[in-house]
């Protein structure tokens, strides 16, 4: 079935249309709760919040196993573009200053729910997970434990979290998988501690061709990676773009236990802390990536091993790689490194910066 969800709607308020779509701020947050497996929810652009003004903090929009979530709908119907109808899934749910005092501590929570959990296409925005271990202080923007929910095609920003405040994924879900975050940007998030993009702990979880940008933390300034067991998130097709760590791993920090398979992905201008990667778990492999015009080293790691191949470091401001020595071959290093077909040649860039001198703009 089919659920409409529209607050400007002004037809018969029962979600079978878009005339009569279900409607105020409030409405999707109610389809959500009520939604049975096999229901497809579309909802229209616009401000979407997890309750009313001032209301509990622990509200929260809830995936759920086998219902799909839609937004980038115009209001009114018609083809959808979440780039042009952007649809906001805010958790700024009170009045207090600051501004994100008193927000929800999750705008979105996945509980236990499986990968036909999905949710596409929205801006999520405004969690504050500031509140008591060992939930309500992570995961402002997104929580998910023991689930695999699949969330593509939309921004998290604006979040903040002692841990992980874009997202904070914690444990595999049912049957062993985890959560997939696919063409996803985790932008502007602030952690106080571990992960301001996101907290990855003892999860498996898949980021494919996602953007972290502008998110800071004391460690892991995009990316905090570890756990109580071997960790190993699919990281594919990603871009670290002008995150900030005080102390360690301003694009990455890779905590004990942490595996670190790094395919397809750009490090760039990334500031702060020892290194753009910074490592104490038990294996770093980078592999057709291109850390560069960072702060700190490339790469730290004090692990097991280290595995660099067909790929580029140059230009940050400490040097390339140090710590465990790795296993080079077939790519440019800056200063040379012992490997095998290891060039020590200017790759020549373009300007990184670009002409307004924003990392990660046009």
């Amino acid at each position: 079935s089919v659920v409409y969800i529209d607050r400007n709607a002004t037809g018969a308020n029962n979600g079978t249309s878009w005339t009569n779509a279900y409607s105020g701020q409030n409405a999707l947050k109610a389809a959500m709760d009520a939604a049975t497996a096999g229901t497809r929810i579309q909802v229209a652009e616009g401000f979407h919040y997890p309750t009313y003004l001032n209301g509990p903090r622990d509200a929260t929009f809830q995936l759920k196993t086998g219902v799909t979530v839609l937004g980038g709908f115009p209001s009114g119907g018609g083809p959808r573009d979440p780039a042009a109808h952007i649809t906001y899934l805010s958790g700024n749910i009170s009045n207090a200053t600051p501004a994100f005092t008193d927000d929800s501590y999750h705008v979105v929570s996945a509980i236990a729910v499986n990968d036909s959990a999905i949710l596409d296409g929205f801006t999520i925005l405004g969690g504050n997970a500031d509140g008591a271990c060992c939930t309500d202080d992570r995961g402002g923007g997104v929580f998910s434990n023991s689930a695999s929910p699949t969330i593509r095609n939309t921004v998290i920003t604006g979040n903040r979290g002692i841990y992980g405040a874009g997202a904070s994924t914690n444990n595999t879900g049912p049957g062993g998988k985890a959560p997939r975050f696919i063409d996803v940007e985790f932008r502007a998030n602030v952690a106080t501690d571990l992960g301001g993009g996101v907290m990855n702990l003892d999860a498996q979880t898949e980021f494919i061709a996602v953007t972290f940008d502008g998110n800071e933390a004391p460690y892991g300034g995009g990316l905090y990676n570890g756990g109580a067991a071997a960790t190993e998130p699919q990281l594919m097709n990603l871009r670290f773009y002008g995150n900030t760590a005080s102390n360690g791993g301003a694009a990455i920090y890779n905590g004990l236990l942490g595996i670190l398979r790094i395919e397809n992905t750009i490090i760039n201008g990334n500031t702060g802390g020892y290194a753009a990667v910074s490592s104490y778990g038990d294996l770093v492999q980078l592999n057709n990536v291109t850390i560069a015009n960072n702060t700190g080293y490339a790469v730290s790691h004090s692990g097991a091993a280290t595995d660099v191949k067909n790929s580029i470091v140059w230009g940050n401001s400490s040097g390339g790689i140090t710590g465990t020595a790795a296993a080079a071959s077939d790519s440019i290093i800056q200063g040379g490194y012992a490997g095998t077909n290891i060039l020590n040649a200017d790759p020549l860039f373009r300007d990184a910066n670009g002409a307004d001198n924003v990392t990660g703009t046009a």
